[in-house]
């Protein structure tokens, strides 16, 4: 991706699953769900085949629902499109005990 001088773009964040992690760069926009061409694929029956999506949003990230049977939650509250960063907790298919997501800052190189 090619940045303009002036314009914010995302940060690049690591989205953590207890399947492992998704290194996420603000030039591409990442889809969450069943199917196993998504870039998070979480395989749980709760979470459908299309669930969400995260995408940058000028200088952050944003989790939109794709109108999933089970909803998205983002902190806590369910949400059909919610500005997320550092430190956000994402729950897929149930708040309670759905597959949980955590977006950390990319590890120092």
């Amino acid at each position: 991706m090619v940045q303009r001088p002036g314009v914010p773009t995302a940060p690049e964040l690591v989205l953590v699953t207890d399947s492992g992690s998704v290194p996420m760069s603000p030039g591409r926009t990442y889809h969450v769900g069943r199917d196993p061409l998504c870039e998070i694929c979480l395989e749980d029956a709760r979470v459908s085949w299309h669930h969400a999506i995260l995408r940058p949003d000028g200088d952050h990230w944003t989790v939109e629902d794709e109108h999933s049977t089970n909803g998205t939650w983002a902190d806590g509250q369910r949400v059909h499109e919610w500005s997320v960063g550092v430190g956000s907790q994402l729950r897929f298919g149930s708040v309670e005990d759905g597959p949980r997501a955590v977006l950390v800052d990319p590890a120092p190189s």
